[in-house]
């Protein structure tokens, strides 16, 4: 409740509100049933290691969980920008490994891998925003950083306008005075240790 009070005006500002939330239940609701399992949740380049003995090991297992099969699939596809080619490879790849250890964990992929997709488009929005705007304070001049935080937000939300019901993405701009103002609403919770 605490972050909620302090992130809603920024969120709001930037046009994500509770609709956004009832839009994204929505457009993610009917996925398929898939027979749960444990997922690494964070699979992308930098957490894989290959050994001396061409061993393939995966690191950084802090948001494990057990769930749909798939949702690791989407996770990894959004995390590492496949060109469309090698993000249909890679999902034909997957879909075929994946039935042979644990049938069924591929039901429904043509429908489903969309909208998981567009859940982490998501969800990015809420972890970027949130990110972007703690940051601030680690730049001594933010307002290089705030350019960019702008152009790097109103991506984001582009992306995942559609799943978030969002009618219109503001502009670079608009998301750079509503980062500023919340960064001076909040002067006081820094100077007094609030993280």
């Amino acid at each position: 409740m605490q972050n909620l009070e302090r992130f809603k005006f920024l969120f709001e500002a930037l046009g994500v509100d509770g609709d956004s939330f009832k839009s994204l239940r929505k457009h993610v609701s009917g996925l398929k049933e898939r027979p749960f399992c444990l997922l690494h949740a964070d699979l992308h380049r930098e957490n894989f290691i290959v050994d001396s003995d061409r061993k393939l090991w995966t690191i950084d297992w802090e948001l494990a969980m057990f769930g749909d099969p798939l949702y690791d699939l989407a996770t990894h596809l959004y995390l590492m920008r496949y060109p469309l080619r090698q993000e249909r490879r890679m999902t034909e790849q997957w879909c075929t490994t994946v039935e042979k250890i644990r049938p069924g964990s591929s039901n429904g992929v043509e429908v489903d891998l969309p909208r998981l997709l567009d859940y982490k488009r998501a969800q990015s929005v809420f972890t970027d925003v949130i990110r972007e705007a703690l940051s601030l304070d680690a730049e001594p001049d933010h307002r290089r950083r705030l350019a960019r935080a702008g152009a790097k937000l109103r991506r984001i939300l582009a992306d995942a306008a559609v799943p978030l019901g969002l009618d219109s993405v503001p502009s670079a701009g608009r998301i750079v005075s509503a980062l500023e103002q919340w960064h001076h609403d909040h002067a006081s919770d820094r100077s007094s240790g609030w993280q």
